[in-house]
Protein backbone atom coordinates (compact mmCIF):
# COMPACT_ATOMS: atom_id res chain seq x y z
CA UNK A 1 0.00 0.00 0.00
CA UNK A 2 1.18 2.94 -1.00
CA UNK A 3 2.07 5.90 1.53
CA UNK A 4 1.20 9.24 2.12
CA UNK A 5 2.26 12.21 3.74
CA UNK A 6 -0.31 15.07 4.55
CA UNK A 7 1.23 18.24 5.37
CA UNK A 8 -0.88 20.50 7.13
CA UNK A 9 -0.54 24.36 7.81
CA UNK A 10 -2.95 25.36 10.56
CA UNK A 11 -3.12 28.59 12.91
CA UNK A 12 -6.63 28.41 14.65
CA UNK A 13 -9.49 25.92 15.83
CA UNK A 14 -7.69 22.74 17.24
CA UNK A 15 -11.14 20.85 17.41
CA UNK A 16 -11.57 21.09 13.73
CA UNK A 17 -7.70 20.17 13.62
CA UNK A 18 -8.38 17.17 15.04
CA UNK A 19 -11.39 16.25 13.47
CA UNK A 20 -10.14 16.32 10.21
CA UNK A 21 -6.89 14.08 11.49
CA UNK A 22 -9.14 11.84 12.94
CA UNK A 23 -11.05 10.71 9.36
CA UNK A 24 -7.71 10.82 7.58
CA UNK A 25 -5.50 8.59 10.33
CA UNK A 26 -4.59 5.38 8.94
CA UNK A 27 -1.62 2.86 8.61
CA UNK A 28 0.12 4.22 5.87
CA UNK A 29 -1.27 7.89 6.73
CA UNK A 30 1.78 9.82 8.27
CA UNK A 31 1.14 13.67 9.44
CA UNK A 32 3.51 16.90 8.69
CA UNK A 33 2.11 20.26 10.86
CA UNK A 34 3.15 23.12 11.28
CA UNK A 35 1.47 25.57 13.47
CA UNK A 36 1.77 29.57 12.72
CA UNK A 37 4.03 31.07 15.18
CA UNK A 38 0.93 34.10 15.81
CA UNK A 39 -0.44 30.66 17.76
CA UNK A 40 -1.02 31.32 21.15
CA UNK A 41 -2.43 27.91 22.05
CA UNK A 42 0.23 26.09 20.42
CA UNK A 43 -0.11 23.12 22.82
CA UNK A 44 -3.72 22.83 21.89
CA UNK A 45 -2.77 21.54 18.67
CA UNK A 46 -0.12 18.87 20.15
CA UNK A 47 -2.68 17.52 22.73
CA UNK A 48 -5.49 16.96 19.90
CA UNK A 49 -3.22 14.34 18.37
CA UNK A 50 -1.68 12.62 21.31
CA UNK A 51 -3.54 9.91 20.86
CA UNK A 52 -3.43 9.54 17.33
CA UNK A 53 -0.15 8.16 15.53
CA UNK A 54 2.07 9.28 13.11
CA UNK A 55 1.97 13.11 13.77
CA UNK A 56 5.04 15.23 13.39
CA UNK A 57 5.04 18.44 14.32
CA UNK A 58 7.84 21.03 13.04
CA UNK A 59 9.41 22.28 15.50
CA UNK A 60 10.73 25.69 14.03
CA UNK A 61 7.09 27.82 13.47
CA UNK A 62 7.35 30.53 11.02
CA UNK A 63 5.42 33.77 11.32
CA UNK A 64 3.45 32.94 8.56
CA UNK A 65 1.42 36.46 6.83
CA UNK A 66 -0.97 36.28 4.32
CA UNK A 67 0.43 36.94 0.53
CA UNK A 68 4.36 36.61 1.86
CA UNK A 69 7.08 34.41 1.23
CA UNK A 70 6.78 33.09 4.59
CA UNK A 71 3.38 30.86 2.97
CA UNK A 72 6.24 29.29 0.62
CA UNK A 73 9.00 29.06 3.42
CA UNK A 74 6.24 27.36 5.45
CA UNK A 75 5.24 24.49 2.63
CA UNK A 76 9.19 23.65 2.15
CA UNK A 77 10.00 23.31 5.37
CA UNK A 78 6.96 20.53 5.31
CA UNK A 79 8.47 19.07 2.16
CA UNK A 80 11.81 18.90 3.52
CA UNK A 81 10.53 17.35 6.59
CA UNK A 82 8.57 14.95 5.03
CA UNK A 83 11.01 14.42 2.42
CA UNK A 84 13.68 13.58 4.54
CA UNK A 85 11.76 11.22 7.37
CA UNK A 86 12.72 8.03 7.85
CA UNK A 87 9.63 6.93 5.91
CA UNK A 88 9.70 7.15 2.11
CA UNK A 89 6.34 8.48 0.65
CA UNK A 90 4.31 7.73 -2.43
CA UNK A 91 2.47 10.58 -2.39
CA UNK A 92 2.76 14.60 -0.73
CA UNK A 93 -0.67 16.54 0.42
CA UNK A 94 -0.78 20.07 0.94
CA UNK A 95 -4.00 21.09 3.31
CA UNK A 96 -4.63 23.86 5.74
CA UNK A 97 -6.26 23.40 8.71
CA UNK A 98 -9.61 24.44 7.19
CA UNK A 99 -9.61 21.45 3.67
CA UNK A 100 -12.17 19.09 5.23
CA UNK A 101 -11.97 15.13 3.87
CA UNK A 102 -15.14 14.16 1.75
CA UNK A 103 -14.37 10.64 0.83
CA UNK A 104 -13.26 7.31 3.25
CA UNK A 105 -9.73 6.54 3.53
CA UNK A 106 -10.33 3.30 1.50
CA UNK A 107 -11.34 5.37 -1.42
CA UNK A 108 -8.66 8.11 -1.37
CA UNK A 109 -6.30 5.10 -1.18
CA UNK A 110 -7.81 3.19 -3.73
CA UNK A 111 -7.51 6.19 -6.05
CA UNK A 112 -3.87 6.53 -5.58
CA UNK A 113 -3.26 3.08 -5.73
CA UNK A 114 -4.28 3.16 -9.52
CA UNK A 115 -1.95 6.26 -10.21
CA UNK A 116 1.01 7.53 -10.15
CA UNK A 117 0.60 11.22 -11.21
CA UNK A 118 1.08 14.62 -9.33
CA UNK A 119 -2.01 16.74 -9.13
CA UNK A 120 -2.11 20.67 -8.91
CA UNK A 121 -4.18 23.67 -10.66
CA UNK A 122 -3.07 25.08 -12.81
CA UNK A 123 -4.99 28.43 -14.22
CA UNK A 124 -6.41 27.62 -17.74
CA UNK A 125 -4.05 28.80 -20.53
CA UNK A 126 -6.48 31.57 -21.77
CA UNK A 127 -6.30 33.21 -17.74
CA UNK A 128 -2.99 32.33 -18.17
CA UNK A 129 -2.32 34.37 -21.22
CA UNK A 130 -4.63 37.22 -19.55
CA UNK A 131 -2.92 37.41 -16.16
CA UNK A 132 0.64 37.49 -17.05
CA UNK A 133 0.57 40.72 -18.71
CA UNK A 134 -1.03 42.19 -15.01
CA UNK A 135 -1.77 40.03 -12.76
CA UNK A 136 1.22 37.97 -12.27
CA UNK A 137 3.55 41.11 -12.97
CA UNK A 138 2.47 43.26 -10.55
CA UNK A 139 2.40 40.26 -8.08
CA UNK A 140 5.95 39.80 -8.57
CA UNK A 141 7.43 43.14 -10.14
CA UNK A 142 6.17 45.68 -7.70
CA UNK A 143 7.63 45.76 -4.37
CA UNK A 144 5.29 44.24 -1.84
CA UNK A 145 5.72 44.16 1.98
CA UNK A 146 3.02 41.32 2.99
CA UNK A 147 5.68 39.21 5.91
CA UNK A 148 5.56 42.94 7.55
CA UNK A 149 2.34 43.57 9.43
CA UNK A 150 3.42 47.33 10.77
CA UNK A 151 0.31 49.96 10.28
CA UNK A 152 3.42 51.24 7.70
CA UNK A 153 3.07 48.53 5.31
CA UNK A 154 -0.72 47.81 5.80
CA UNK A 155 -1.16 52.00 4.84
CA UNK A 156 1.85 50.90 1.65
CA UNK A 157 -0.87 48.34 0.52
CA UNK A 158 -3.88 50.07 0.58
CA UNK A 159 -2.31 52.94 -1.35
CA UNK A 160 -0.23 53.67 -4.97
CA UNK A 161 2.65 54.15 -2.89
CA UNK A 162 3.03 50.51 -4.26
CA UNK A 163 3.72 51.88 -7.70
CA UNK A 164 5.56 54.88 -6.84
CA UNK A 165 8.24 53.32 -4.56
CA UNK A 166 8.71 49.94 -6.98
CA UNK A 167 10.00 52.15 -9.37
CA UNK A 168 12.69 52.94 -7.69
CA UNK A 169 13.34 49.24 -6.98
CA UNK A 170 15.07 47.07 -9.59
CA UNK A 171 13.48 43.36 -10.16
CA UNK A 172 15.03 40.95 -12.30
CA UNK A 173 12.34 39.53 -14.17
CA UNK A 174 11.08 36.09 -14.36
CA UNK A 175 9.78 35.23 -17.80
CA UNK A 176 7.13 33.51 -18.44
CA UNK A 177 5.22 33.05 -15.39
CA UNK A 178 2.59 30.65 -14.40
CA UNK A 179 0.05 30.57 -11.71
CA UNK A 180 -2.85 28.69 -10.28
CA UNK A 181 -3.96 27.16 -6.71
CA UNK A 182 -1.65 26.80 -4.15
CA UNK A 183 -2.80 23.35 -3.00
CA UNK A 184 -1.55 19.74 -4.40
CA UNK A 185 -0.74 15.98 -4.39
CA UNK A 186 2.30 15.68 -5.95
CA UNK A 187 4.07 12.23 -6.15
CA UNK A 188 7.41 11.46 -5.09
CA UNK A 189 9.06 12.06 -8.33
CA UNK A 190 7.65 15.79 -8.28
CA UNK A 191 8.85 16.66 -4.69
CA UNK A 192 12.61 15.57 -5.50
CA UNK A 193 12.46 17.89 -8.35
CA UNK A 194 11.24 20.97 -6.86
CA UNK A 195 13.49 20.43 -3.71
CA UNK A 196 16.59 20.00 -6.30
CA UNK A 197 15.93 22.70 -7.86
CA UNK A 198 15.31 25.20 -4.80
CA UNK A 199 18.92 23.61 -3.70
CA UNK A 200 20.36 25.03 -7.15
CA UNK A 201 18.50 28.32 -7.98
CA UNK A 202 18.94 29.71 -4.35
CA UNK A 203 18.10 33.11 -6.02
CA UNK A 204 15.10 31.99 -7.17
CA UNK A 205 13.61 31.76 -3.73
CA UNK A 206 14.87 35.18 -2.75
CA UNK A 207 13.71 36.57 -5.92
CA UNK A 208 10.11 35.95 -4.32
CA UNK A 209 10.77 38.51 -1.05
CA UNK A 210 8.80 41.29 -1.35
CA UNK A 211 6.20 39.74 -3.58
CA UNK A 212 2.40 39.52 -3.32
CA UNK A 213 0.70 35.97 -2.87
CA UNK A 214 3.90 34.43 -4.61
CA UNK A 215 2.54 30.74 -3.36
CA UNK A 216 0.29 30.92 -6.26
CA UNK A 217 3.20 31.61 -8.92
CA UNK A 218 6.20 30.29 -7.09
CA UNK A 219 5.87 26.12 -7.58
CA UNK A 220 4.19 27.09 -10.85
CA UNK A 221 6.97 28.37 -12.70
CA UNK A 222 9.28 25.69 -11.34
CA UNK A 223 7.08 23.18 -12.80
CA UNK A 224 5.51 24.30 -15.97
CA UNK A 225 7.85 23.08 -17.92
CA UNK A 226 7.87 19.75 -16.56
CA UNK A 227 4.59 18.62 -16.59
CA UNK A 228 4.19 16.25 -19.18
CA UNK A 229 7.71 14.36 -17.86
CA UNK A 230 6.60 14.58 -14.22
CA UNK A 231 2.90 13.51 -14.88
CA UNK A 232 1.13 16.93 -13.31
CA UNK A 233 -2.60 16.73 -13.72
CA UNK A 234 -2.85 20.75 -14.14
CA UNK A 235 -6.71 20.29 -14.71
CA UNK A 236 -7.70 18.51 -11.99
CA UNK A 237 -6.97 19.07 -8.38
CA UNK A 238 -8.88 16.98 -6.66
CA UNK A 239 -10.17 19.94 -4.19
CA UNK A 240 -13.12 21.30 -4.49
CA UNK A 241 -12.89 25.48 -3.62
CA UNK A 242 -15.81 27.51 -5.06
CA UNK A 243 -14.57 30.51 -6.12
CA UNK A 244 -17.83 31.61 -7.77
CA UNK A 245 -20.91 31.00 -5.22
CA UNK A 246 -23.71 28.60 -6.03
CA UNK A 247 -25.83 30.80 -2.88
CA UNK A 248 -25.84 34.71 -1.87
CA UNK A 249 -22.66 35.32 0.41
CA UNK A 250 -21.95 38.18 2.74
CA UNK A 251 -18.30 38.47 2.38
CA UNK A 252 -16.54 39.12 -0.84
CA UNK A 253 -13.64 37.59 0.33
CA UNK A 254 -12.48 34.60 -2.08
CA UNK A 255 -13.15 31.23 -1.38
CA UNK A 256 -15.53 32.27 1.36
CA UNK A 257 -16.56 29.58 4.17
CA UNK A 258 -18.60 26.16 2.97
CA UNK A 259 -21.92 25.75 5.11
CA UNK A 260 -24.52 22.82 4.03
CA UNK A 261 -26.31 24.45 0.91
CA UNK A 262 -22.76 23.90 -0.83
CA UNK A 263 -23.08 20.63 0.61
CA UNK A 264 -24.69 18.71 -3.17
CA UNK A 265 -22.09 20.55 -5.54
CA UNK A 266 -19.07 19.05 -2.43
CA UNK A 267 -20.42 15.63 -3.04
CA UNK A 268 -20.79 15.45 -6.60
CA UNK A 269 -17.44 17.28 -7.67
CA UNK A 270 -14.32 15.43 -8.20
CA UNK A 271 -12.55 15.77 -5.15
CA UNK A 272 -11.39 14.11 -2.19
CA UNK A 273 -11.28 17.92 0.36
CA UNK A 274 -13.25 21.04 0.28
CA UNK A 275 -12.12 24.35 1.31
CA UNK A 276 -12.03 26.08 3.04
CA UNK A 277 -14.87 25.05 6.22
CA UNK A 278 -14.98 26.39 9.73
CA UNK A 279 -16.66 25.90 12.90
CA UNK A 280 -19.33 26.51 13.68
CA UNK A 281 -20.44 28.04 10.02
CA UNK A 282 -19.57 24.25 8.65
CA UNK A 283 -21.17 22.39 11.10
CA UNK A 284 -23.68 21.02 9.86
CA UNK A 285 -22.08 20.76 6.32
CA UNK A 286 -19.73 18.45 8.27
CA UNK A 287 -22.11 16.55 9.86
CA UNK A 288 -23.32 15.89 6.38
CA UNK A 289 -20.09 15.45 4.47
CA UNK A 290 -19.43 12.86 7.65
CA UNK A 291 -22.97 10.76 7.33
CA UNK A 292 -22.49 10.25 3.38
CA UNK A 293 -18.36 9.20 3.63
CA UNK A 294 -17.77 6.05 2.46
CA UNK A 295 -20.73 5.90 0.17
CA UNK A 296 -20.23 4.26 -3.62
CA UNK A 297 -18.31 7.19 -5.35
CA UNK A 298 -17.27 7.06 -8.91
CA UNK A 299 -14.78 10.02 -9.49
CA UNK A 300 -14.69 9.18 -13.47
CA UNK A 301 -18.44 10.43 -12.96
CA UNK A 302 -17.95 13.03 -10.97
CA UNK A 303 -18.47 17.08 -11.87
CA UNK A 304 -15.38 18.48 -12.97
CA UNK A 305 -14.16 21.66 -10.69
CA UNK A 306 -14.46 24.85 -12.54
CA UNK A 307 -11.17 26.57 -12.42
Amino acid sequence: MKKHAFLLQVHKQPELFRRILMILSNENHYFFVHVDKKTKNYQEYRNATNDIPNVCFLDNRINVCHGGISQIECTLALLKKSFNYSVSFDFFHSLSGQDYPIRSNQQFDDFFEQTNDSFMAFDPEDKQKLFRKKKYSDRVNLLHFNDNNTLLAKVYRRTSLIRIVSLFKHFSKIEPIYGGWSWFSWNHQTVAYVLNYIDEHPEYYERFNHTYCGDELFFHTILASQIVKLHIEIYRPLRFVSWIPYRTVSTKYRPYTLNELDYHEIISSEAFFCRKVELPESEKLLDMIDKQRGNIFDISEATKINL
